[in-house]
């Protein structure tokens, strides 16, 4: 057992989805994709952009796939600076910064996140190598941290 098997995975998944719907309901009610993000250098746009990419990305590592983030990885010991870097590259993979759009996108992408890990116990591990070379999640953990990104 992982020292991380203290989060309930049933609760997490519960907590993301149903933090993911008012995410997504957030957004829909919005209108400008420009609108500066209190405390943050983000628009509200780039922040519907960035939950989609981090969703999208912990669904293609549940899949064996994280090769869409590897450009964006640079090759330092710096946790602070990778992190940095990666969460900046990583806008690019998506496009789109209609608020209601967004919003869509965000249910769907929980969706997929929760059907890819459906079968998965709370103790399996995915690569998120974004975190460092060898980095993993358990399960339990990366959903934690996806409906924490919600809120």
């Amino acid at each position: 057992m992982s020292k991380d098997m203290w989060i309930d995975l049933g609760e997490a998944r519960s907590a993301l989805d149903d933090a993911g719907q008012r995410t997504a309901a957030l957004f829909a009610s919005a209108a400008d994709p420009a609108l500066a993000v209190r405390r943050s250098a983000w628009t509200l746009g780039e922040v519907g952009a960035h939950l989609v990419v981090a969703l999208r990305g912990f669904t293609e590592a549940v899949e064996g796939n994280s090769d869409a983030f590897a450009p964006y990885i640079p090759v330092t010991d710096s946790f602070a600076d990778r992190l940095s870097a990666v969460t900046a590259g990583t806008l690019a993979l998506e496009a789109e910064r209609a608020p209601a759009a967004l919003g869509l996108m965000i249910a769907e992408r929980v969706k997929d996140f929760l059907a890819s890990t459906a079968s998965c116990s709370g103790d399996e591990r995915i690569a998120t190598p974004w975190y460092g070379g060898g980095a993993s999640l358990s399960v339990a953990t990366a959903t934690a941290m996806l409906a924490g990104e919600q809120l």
